[in-house]
């Protein structure tokens, strides 16, 4: 065997072993993003009658498959998901605030009703662990 043709081998195998390492890492090692159940996702307002963004009136919420934000609270991680009563789901997650560091705690979502979700953030200091009400926002078109 040829010396580039023993290098052109070691260097398959490497690929390989790396491909199989991450493989392995993303079903063992690391944690796994939740996908948040549909009846959960889209635009949500704290005050029915609008949907934008209002300081000191309405709170927007947006919430995707693997995370949520609204007015300077984002989280972006949200793993392990858990099923609770009537319901809700709770999820691991990391959050943050404005310029503060992520911090680990859960998220928990649940249904009030056909269009409205409250949400609760438990486990960060900057925020009291009392749920939210959100309306789902009406698409217009």
């Amino acid at each position: 065997m040829s010396p580039a043709a023993g290098r052109a081998g070691v260097a398959r195998r490497s690929r390989v072993a790396v491909v199989a390492m991450a493989s392995l890492l993303q079903l063992w090692g690391g944690p796994a993003f939740a996908q948040v159940p549909e009846e959960f996702r889209g635009d949500w307002s704290s005050h029915p009658a609008r949907c934008e963004q209002e300081n000191g009136e309405a709170d927007l919420l947006t919430v995707e498959e693997t995370r949520l934000g609204f007015y300077e609270i984002g989280c972006e991680k949200l793993t392990d998901p858990r099923k609770g009563r009537h319901g809700s789901m709770t999820f691991d997650a990391v959050c943050f605030k404005g310029g503060s560091p992520e911090t680990k705690g859960q998220v928990e979502l649940s249904r009030q009703g056909e269009n409205a979700i409250r949400l609760k953030l438990m486990g960060f200091a900057w925020i009291a662990p009392a749920s939210q009400a959100f309306h789902r926002c009406q698409r217009t078109r």
